[in-house]
């Protein structure tokens, strides 16, 4: 499975992510889905659509990181300020273990000092990092004050 998403996607971290979510996908649904004659085929098959929709989503809603450092010495110090407290308000509504993690991370930990830290493995901190992240961004493009 992981070789099929992976030339699709071209990235491991959201290979794995798919793959995971896929097949908790399947898990959940196991009990509705009549066992194929090729399972390793249906598998496979599972994780090219989750691919597939990961990236249409991807082209729909382009990834871009929040802009908190100004750009120039004209912009406003205030401005920062505020988007700094945005920033720390939305890191503060995220269920643990996401906020926790972000934090660790913005704070300089690398992951594998953060894995050691939390007793989380290395793949997982990217992973909790990476959907902590993508639920930032959501928060964080709702907010009027942006």
């Amino acid at each position: 499975m992981f070789a099929v998403v992976i030339r699709i996607v071209n990235n491991s971290d959201d290979a794995a992510d798919i793959i995971q979510e896929a097949i908790r996908s399947l898990w959940e649904r196991h009990e509705n889905i009549t066992l194929p004659d090729i399972p390793k085929a249906f598998c496979c098959t599972v994780a090219r659509n989750a691919a597939i929709n990961h990236m249409r989503f991807q082209q729909r809603h382009p990834v871009t990181t929040v802009d908190i450092i100004p750009d120039s010495p004209d912009d406003d110090d205030d401005t920062t300020k505020e988007r700094l407290n945005l920033l720390l308000q939305a890191i503060e509504r995220l269920p643990d273990p996401r906020g926790t993690l972000i934090k660790l991370s913005l704070d300089g930990y690398s992951t594998s000092q953060i894995a050691l830290k939390t007793g989380y493995t290395e793949a997982n901190v990217r992973q909790i990092i990476s959907r902590g992240r993508q639920q930032l961004k959501s928060i964080l493009s709702k907010s009027p004050n942006l």
